[in-house]
């Protein structure tokens, strides 16, 4: 389905009225982009534990690539609403709000036959999942491998 949606071949849909309604609440407002990763709700729960932080937002980043995956290989909108909700469940666990709210905007929207806007909020997920990479990219130390 992403794949149909980024080819811009997904119908219209009659509803899509609430498209913008929910894009202003799933994601943060341009003039004052929201930080994609709160890092302080993971040292909330595991302290000063930083390996094993690093090694949770590392496993995030790999689900993140495989919920792609799974987005582009859904076949209706019940399908993305499954997969948006896990997405949104690890989203939300690492702190990565405007991601999870994101996904609870396309959950919803697949949950009420509201193609338009599926289509419309599916597609700011991977420009989502890149913002994400690369803030967890800067926020390595200099000495890990790969920076």
């Amino acid at each position: 389905m992403l794949r149909l949606i980024l080819m811009g071949r997904f119908e219209r849909d009659a509803s899509s009225h609430t498209f913008q309604s929910l894009i202003a609440t799933s994601m943060a407002a341009d003039e004052t982009p929201e930080v994609p990763v709160d890092l302080a709700v993971l040292s909330t729960l595991f302290g000063d534990d930083h390996a094993l932080i690093a090694t949770i937002l590392e496993d995030f980043t790999v689900s993140m690539e495989a919920y792609l995956r799974e987005f582009s290989t859904a076949g209706d909108l019940s399908e993305v609403r499954a997969v948006a909700h896990k997405l949104k469940s690890s989203a939300r666990t690492v702190g990565a709000g405007p991601l999870g709210n994101l996904c609870a905007a396309l959950e919803h929207a697949c949950r009420n036959d509201q193609a338009e806007v599926a289509a419309s909020l599916l597609s700011h997920i991977p420009p989502e999942v890149i913002r994400i990479n690369d803030f967890l990219a800067e926020q390595r130390p200099s000495d890990t491998p790969g920076r």
